[in-house]
């Protein structure tokens, strides 16, 4: 299965520092951890953390400001790992690459976001029913089945998808050239994981020799 490991060093690349971007979203829900020099706006998100996703993480009694605009490596990792990977059941997905897809849709559009965008995709690409696509468990069982399939193709589509709601957002004009961006930099990192349906028909074929070149051993021996 996938390893929430596997897509850190990308999003960690691609992520800044403090932000207090008042076209960013997250802005609706500021920090009392200062002001972002850069923007002369509150401080709402850290390393890609937003302050609700840490509030959320530690307990609203728990935060500390020290603590998220400092933001360790392995706070950030175990955040990373609860709020998000884990939040899509990411590591039930045999797919490293449709696992670190979903998960990254999580990173980027809340998780709530990445479920709805993602039962969109399946029922537009694949004509998969409401009933067929309503709990993360159908969703994984799909992507599981489609990426034995073709994985690439699952990918390439999912891709798709995700470039198509960036078009569809109102911060488009603000963001989208780094979005797009960027999306092309992930389909990148992930194309190492990804078998093209001509790699499973030759997994698919070479099982097959082996199961017949064992039944053949027995026959013999008897």
């Amino acid at each position: 299965m996938a390893d929430h490991t596997d897509i850190i060093p990308f999003i960690r690349q691609a992520e800044g520092g403090i932000s207090g971007h008042p076209a960013d979203t997250a802005s609706a829900y500021p920090s009392p951890c200062g002001i972002d020099p850069k923007h002369n706006a509150p401080i709402h998100t850290n390393k890609g953390i937003t302050w609700r996703t840490y509030e959320s993480y530690r307990g609203a009694s728990n935060v500390d400001c020290d603590e998220f605009l400092q933001m360790s490596d392995g706070l950030w990792a175990s955040i990373w790992k609860a709020k998000y990977w884990d939040a899509v059941s990411a590591s039930q997905i045999e797919s490293q690459a449709i696992a670190n897809m979903y998960a990254s849709w999580a990173w980027g559009s809340g998780v709530t976001g990445a479920n709805s965008l993602m039962k969109k995709a399946l029922k537009r690409r694949y004509g998969y029913s409401d009933s067929d696509v309503n709990t993360l468990q159908k969703r994984i069982a799909i992507l599981n089945q489609e990426a034995r399939q073709d994985e690439e193709q699952l990918f390439n589509l999912l891709a798709e998808e995700r470039a198509d709601f960036f078009r569809s957002l109102s911060t488009f004009p603000v963001f989208g050239e780094g979005w797009l961006t960027r999306l092309e930099k992930f389909k990148t990192y992930n194309r190492r994981h990804l078998r093209s349906i001509d790699d499973n028909t030759l997994i698919y074929l070479l099982i097959g020799f082996g199961i017949l070149s064992i039944a053949t051993y027995f026959l013999v021996l008897r």
